[in-house]
């Protein structure tokens, strides 16, 4: 498209996330390195891409990734509409009403009680289309999936009986890999094995077997044949504590937003609603484009900071809707126009989305999954802009 320009950007954005798709990429090679070589690959879309923008996530990597997993048929449907090619399953379970559209769209649901199967076997006789499923075990998390007992077995074997549709996957969740106390995911395995263990001896070949989620990846936990790579793929780690596994992940996402005012306060006097910061001398204040509805954590309110022209500014009073001030009386010829960066790299300063979800009190996948549809995604790969890509539909140029 076209060489990438800080300035163009600033020009045309008042908010936007840079996505680098050559640290995507990256990310994928590093964690499938440490995976066992004949394992499947399912990459986790689900909620645009942690924030990255599913569409794009999924079209980089579909030569490389076996299955993309979304939480919800709608996410899947898009995908497939937009023409990803590869097998989509959805995590989560979908209305029975929805049946006949997963099956047309060639959407992969779980199923994992005999109420649900019974329908969709009942739709998939009227459609002359494949009609594939996955059997979702709980294995200890408690979310969803048949139990790991002999009523649980019952279960799975009267979905399995029936004619009309054909279950290609088995999958599990672990509640508590990303932590250094292990015991609780060893048991989860253990009942995740005997129920494998005893479907296997009954039917044979049990296609797709995936309990491993990024954190068990990442620590190197037993596999069956599929492991499943979500919030490490996005450059980020699970926990504090799998950080210390030997895999270098580099951040995907960048946000930043422009500057539309830079002006003198007084002392005395309050900024933002509430005034909850009162100028202990006077100050040079600069209003950024980006607030809360955006993604910046409302948390950060009078605590967190930006970088700007390669210092950090920090933030003066409450965080917006649309928009929040900094502090930039020690940097200089700030103007309206610059860029200020929220989360990201700027020169050899750094502000890590960890950094950011620590300070306000939550996730980092909370960070991430809160960048809202109406800041523009920019897709750069090789120093060039890829595409820019906004959910309202919007001519960019130059």
């Amino acid at each position: 498209m076209n060489q990438y320009s800080e300035e163009k950007m600033q020009d045309i954005l008042r908010t936007w996330a840079e996505i680098d798709l050559n640290a995507l990429v990256d990310n994928f090679n590093n964690i499938k390195s440490i995976m066992n070589n004949n394992n499947k690959t399912i990459v986790v879309v689900k909620a645009n891409a942690y924030g990255h923008g599913s569409i794009e996530v999924a079209k980089e990597l579909s030569e490389i990734a076996d299955i993309f997993a979304t939480a919800t048929l709608e996410e899947a449907t898009e995908l497939r509409i937009r023409g990803i090619e590869n097998e989509i399953m959805v995590l989560s379970p979908i209305p029975t009403g929805l049946f006949a559209n997963a099956i047309r769209y060639r959407v992969t649901p779980v199923l994992f009680n005999k109420e649900d199967a019974d329908i969709m076997n009942d739709v998939a006789s009227k459609i002359s289309m494949p009609a594939n499923y996955y059997l979702a075990v709980d294995s200890g998390m408690s979310r969803i999936g048949i139990p790991c007992d002999e009523m649980g077995l019952e279960t799975a074997q009267y979905i399995l009986s029936k004619e009309n549709i054909n279950c290609i996957g088995i999958i599990s969740h672990y509640a508590c890999a990303d932590s250094s106390n292990l015991e609780s995911t060893y048991i989860q395995k253990q009942k995740f094995d005997w129920l494998v263990s005893s479907l296997s001896e009954k039917y044979g070949e049990l296609g797709t077997i995936s309990i491993n989620n990024t954190a068990a990846v990442l620590q190197n936990l037993p596999t069956y044949n599929a492991d499943r790579i979500g919030i490490a793929l996005y450059g980020l780690y699970p926990s504090e504590y799998v950080k210390k596994a030997k895999i270098s992940l580099k951040p995907v996402m960048t946000l930043k937003t422009r500057i539309s005012m830079v002006k003198t306060v007084k002392a005395g006097q309050g900024i933002g609603y509430g005034y909850t910061y009162i100028t202990d001398s006077e100050k040079q204040v600069a209003t950024l484009s980006a607030g809360y509805a955006d993604g910046v954590p409302i948390e950060l309110s009078n605590k967190g900071k930006v970088i700007i022209n390669g210092k950090y500014a920090k933030i003066l009073g409450r965080v917006c809707m649309d928009q929040f001030m900094v502090d930039v009386s020690e940097i200089e010829n700030v103007k309206a126009g610059d860029s200020a960066v929220i989360f990201g790299t700027d020169g050899k300063l750094s502000i890590t989305a960890d950094e950011v979800a620590d300070q306000a009190g939550i996730l980092n996948y909370s960070l991430l999954c809160g960048i809202d549809s109406r800041v523009p995604r920019v897709y750069i790969k090789d120093n060039n802009i890829k595409k820019i890509f906004s959910y309202i539909s919007f001519p960019y140029e130059w």
